[in-house]
């Protein structure tokens, strides 16, 4: 007689090996999210950062401009692998004395090990220039490709995706110690393969509990951070939140209502409106086109909860309360952690999204001057 397995004991040995590999992932990203302070500090204290020469690229074109300089597209000679290089105008930061923020941004960048923050892979210099190397985002940033295209509707299901990818970066900072300071649109960056991450820490600031220096950009600032009052984590779920109005609607949720010339001159009034004004959103008849579901509606509120002690993710546990939220309740977070939904939210991208293309000229600027003290980069 021939022995024969039911499809019923199958269907259990695979619930059972399920749950065998859910319990090892669970216990490995506890443990990813456990050590990740003191596997930062370890690189940060070693300070060994990965040095280039210029000479071993090919400069293709620009990207983009930044406050001390421009984005190159390059190609690395040694192997062809795309990179971009961030040129930061060694004699502007020193008239503006932001020296410092740079230096940060490539420390904590060359530490971070995750793959949901983009990571500084290189760093160089020379007397005009402080170069930084940093993985090629094939589809630039998300206010090039969303919130600037008027003509680009973003799905709630693509929102819900990048954002996914997002929370996992700010858990990962978090668990570092680390405040983020300047999440928006324009600092989250979108790969072909279907990877979201978090760029740009200039702004970021190591803490053990709370500071109070003011840092970030205005409309997606806490109120707390604008006061003055000692903040801490809670200020990356606020600018989260702002962030995913402000890729629905193409605009902040403050400030919204000014006239042209009020914008111009409203900086104190936009801090004023964040600090004062309870967050609502549009009525439907400004935006007929728009349509959400109130658990996204509910989750964009707890986020921009003034009070950052009733914020969601203001309270200990953080992200864990974020990602319980329900309207995640589709998001196995240990799938995506684990390179899930990749392919998803490709599918998902919209007609008007396309690929960067780097412009002429592909050339290194020159600054204006030289700076004085290169003393100021001797680390880089």
């Amino acid at each position: 007689m021939r022995n024969t397995i039911s499809k019923r004991a199958i269907r259990n040995f695979l619930r059972h090996i399920e749950s065998i590999t859910d319990q090892h992932r669970r216990r490995f990203y506890a443990i990813y999210l456990s050590d990740a302070k003191s596997r930062l500090e370890d690189r940060l204290d070693a300070g060994k950062y990965r040095r280039e020469t210029l000479e071993n690229f090919d400069i293709l074109g620009r990207l983009g401009e930044g406050a001390f300089g421009i984005v190159l597209l390059a190609r690395y000679k040694a192997d062809g692998a795309l990179f971009a290089i961030k040129v930061l105008d060694k004699f502007k930061m020193e008239v503006r004395g932001c020296q410092n923020e740079t230096i940060r941004e490539r420390n904590l960048a060359a530490s971070v090990q995750t793959n949901f923050v983009v990571r500084a892979l290189y760093s160089f210099q020379d007397p005009h220039n402080a170069y930084i190397v940093t993985e090629f985002a094939e589809y630039g940033d998300l206010n090039l490709q969303f919130v600037a295209k008027e003509n680009v509707h973003v799905s709630e299901k693509l929102i819900k995706l990048i954002t996914a990818q997002i929370v996992l970066a700010i858990e990962y900072l978090h668990a570092c110690s680390i405040l983020h300071r300047d999440l928006k649109p324009a600092n989250v960056l979108l790969f072909k393969d279907g990877c979201v991450k978090v760029s740009d820490l200039g702004c970021s600031k190591k803490i053990e509990h709370y500071t109070t220096t003011f840092q970030g950009t205005i409309e997606y600032c806490a109120p707390e951070v604008i006061i003055k009052k000692p903040y801490g984590k809670a200020v990356d779920w606020w600018s989260l939140g702002a962030m995913l109005f402000d890729l629905v609607f193409k605009e902040p949720p403050f400030g919204r209502k000014k006239t042209g010339e009020e914008k111009r001159h409203g900086r104190a009034s936009m801090m004023e409106e964040v600090c004062t004004t309870t967050f609502e959103f549009p009525e439907p008849s400004e935006f007929p086109n728009i349509t959400m579901s109130g658990e996204f509606k509910n989750l964009i509120c707890e986020l921009l909860a003034p009070d950052a002690n009733a914020r969601l993710g203001g309270k200990r546990g953080g992200a864990k309360h974020v990602r319980a939220h329900s309207w995640f309740r589709e998001i196995n977070f240990l799938t995506l952690f684990f390179g899930g939904y990749k392919n998803s939210l490709i599918a998902e991208l919209p007609d008007g999204v396309a690929l960067m293309r780097a412009e002429p000229p592909a050339e290194v600027p020159r600054s204006e001057g030289l700076c004085e003290d290169q003393t100021l980069f001797a680390d880089f």
